[in-house]
């Protein structure tokens, strides 16, 4: 999940233009593609490996046109597996 919120409050102008089709790119780890978000909601992402990783979000009007964006970087950390209880 990108909310630290700093994120989130800087996504809240998101809100104000959304009425007029304002929306969100947001691009993870400098992919040659990028997703679409109108929601206004967290932005949630999913799959990735454990290690840095970052994401760029820019801030679009109806056009597309970028009014601002902001790169965020962070690290998921390794899922460590429960060790099996050795009551026996």
């Amino acid at each position: 999940m990108l909310d630290d919120g700093k994120l989130n409050e800087w996504l809240n102008p998101l809100c104000e233009h959304n009425h007029a089709g304002g929306h969100v790119h947001i691009t993870v780890d400098d992919a040659p593609w990028h997703f679409v978000d109108a929601s206004g909601e967290t932005v949630i992402v999913v799959g990735l490996k454990p290690g840095p990783h970052k994401a760029l979000c820019e801030l679009a009007g109806p056009t597309h046109k970028v009014i601002t964006s902001q790169m965020v970087e962070f690290t998921l950390p390794e899922h460590k597996t429960p060790e099996p209880n050795s009551n026996k």
